[in-house]
């Protein structure tokens, strides 16, 4: 827990209780919770707070001492604090960044005639279960797929768990049944000192992040997509390579092709993102990236979307989908795979 957490707990109604004297910034400021952080810091961190009406000024010194204000609030979710929402709402999204890119992976496919592409999957705490989430086209490939612990060693799932496939017949990889999403469960001894991403619903219009690992060229030293697997193998990917890019929550509907919810994120974003994470200003998940517009196919020439905004499967089904498999809610029918181990990672048979 951080300084957003520590201003909470030190104005808050119950530790202040009926006592008649206001609690005040040069209270907080003289406190051990402070120790090095400076007044002008703490003020910054309080301004941002009453601005998100986590906190609310009761009074304020006239003699322009700022020492005398004070302050009261009745918000404080230990929950939150140490997943680190109050911290993420003073220093906003370059400490989610830093905090959530080693949770971000790539995933690589070697298809079967050699070509080399990459997606995206992210780690997220179920009711205690830990899974890796990705999208289903990043997972079923004719070919292997490589994923990498923290050390580099390659990490294959104990289960895959996919949505069961439908009706609809349309771009090869697309036919699900209401959702493009692939859940993967691992031994314990994986990803054991990773911070798990949380769940929230998306807001028309709110800010978002998005992480993943789209080719950029310019920005890789010159590795494109087909140098991936080298640079995961250096374990260095996870740490050094993750892209981001913010944008806002900019419309919701169904994708007429497919019959998904989704709604669009401005971020920019491309192929490489599917299976990413789409990230609200508290750190918490409100989608994963699906596709990017396309207009009745799948090649380059049919995006109907030129600025790179992108399709996100919205959380509300993501939890729907986690339920099925770890609740038995059966809300949207599954299936359940162990992988098939091959000579550079596995597959599904």
């Amino acid at each position: 827990m951080g300084l957003g957490s520590d201003i909470l707990e030190f104005f808050h109604r119950d530790r202040i209780g009926n006592t008649t004297t206001p609690i005040t910034l040069g209270q907080l400021i003289d406190s051990k919770i402070t120790n090095g952080i400076i007044a002008i810091d703490i003020l910054h961190a309080i301004n941002k707070l009453a601005l998100e009406s986590y906190i609310v000024p009761t009074g304020t010194s006239w003699n322009f001492n700022i020492r005398d204000n004070t302050y009261q609030t009745m918000i404080y979710d230990k929950a939150d604090a140490e997943y680190g929402v109050y911290d993420f709402i003073i220093y906003g999204y370059t400490t989610i960044y830093e905090k959530f890119k080693v949770s971000v992976k790539p995933i690589i496919n070697l298809a079967a005639n050699g070509d080399t592409h990459i997606g995206t999957g992210f780690l997220v705490d179920f009711n205690g279960n830990k899974c890796l989430i990705t999208a289903r086209h990043c997972i079923e490939v004719s070919g292997s797929v490589l994923i990498y612990d923290t050390v580099g060693n390659s990490a294959i799932p104990t289960n895959i768990y996919l949505p069961e496939k439908s009706d609809f017949i349309g771009d090869p990889g697309f036919e699900f049944q209401n959702i493009d999403i692939c859940v993967l469960t691992f031994d314990d001894t994986f990803y054991t000192d990773q911070y798990l991403f949380r769940f929230a619903e998306p807001v028309i219009l709110s800010d978002v992040l998005v992480l993943g690992y789209p080719p950029t060229g310019l920005f890789d030293s010159g590795a494109d997509v087909n140098n991936a697997v080298l640079i995961s193998e250096r374990a260095s990917i996870a740490h050094n390579y993750v892209k981001a890019t913010t944008g806002q929550n900019v419309g919701t509907g169904m994708l007429p092709s497919t019959k998904l919810d989704y709604f669009l994120v401005s971020a920019r974003v491309k192929g490489g993102n599917s299976g990413g994470p789409v990230i609200d200003k508290h750190g918490k998940v409100v989608g994963m990236i699906t596709q990017i517009p396309m207009d009745g196919g799948s090649s380059t020439s049919d995006r109907i979307d030129e600025m790179g905004f992108g399709f996100a499967c919205p959380s509300t089904s993501i939890f729907k989908f986690l339920n099925s498999i770890f609740s038995q809610s059966n809300e949207i029918s599954f299936i359940s795979k162990v992988p098939k181990v091959t000579e550079s990672g596995f597959c599904i048979d």
